[in-house]
């Protein structure tokens, strides 16, 4: 017996190894952390596309790309799993434990200077989620989360791609330190302006 809808759909298979495949960009990475080979997470997103009819993934040298179906169906498949998770909770009171792998890139001054702290407090809030990162310059981020080796990029600096989402997480205020004598030395504000004539 399986569930179906009045219009004869059945409910989408394998949502969760889609959403861990799109998440790491691979395959094999999906089914290691699935525990699970790399052939049973191909027959798995191939038997979700062919519910679909549509292709989920674009191949290239053994890393995967959501196509721009796959990007739309990832952000259902995140709400239909949370809703499980929901579910879950609420009928049985336990609360399901948030595990996985994180992996995620930042440039110099967002990864040496805020994400040491971030980092410690998101370990002792999700101790199962295994968390990865690396550091780099702003332009190798950015490459990074495009090209779906990370889920994840820390940046100082915004480049206009339209298929990239930013969120701003924090901000800096830089000081202008000057001598006892020095002519700055009794104005509140400084434009950078005026810095540089």
């Amino acid at each position: 017996m399986s569930l179906i809808d009045r219009a004869g759909h059945h409910p989408l298979p394998h949502l969760d190894t889609f959403s861990k495949a799109a998440e790491l960009g691979s395959f094999t990475a999906a089914g290691r952390e699935l525990r699970i080979t790399q052939a049973a997470v191909s027959q798995r997103v191939q038997a979700l596309e062919r519910a679909l009819n549509v292709s989920l993934f674009e191949r290239k040298g053994g890393r995967v790309s959501l196509t721009d179906a796959g990007t739309q169906l990832y952000e259902y498949a995140q709400r239909i799993l949370d809703l499980h998770r929901e579910a879950h909770e609420a009928v049985t009171g336990a609360e399901l434990p948030v595990e996985g792998e994180l992996l995620l890139a930042a440039s110099s001054i967002p990864g040496e200077h805020l994400l040491p702290a971030a980092l410690s407090i998101f370990r002792s809030q999700h101790p199962r989620i295994s968390v990865r990162a690396s550091i780099d310059d702003s332009m190798s981020v950015l490459a990074q989360v495009e090209s779906g080796r990370v889920q994840l990029g820390l940046v100082g600096q915004r480049v206009d791609r339209s298929h990239l989402n930013y969120r701003p997480f924090a901000t800096d205020e830089l000081l202008l330190v000057v001598g006892r004598d020095d002519q700055w030395r009794r104005r509140r504000k400084v434009r950078i302006a005026d810095v540089l004539t």
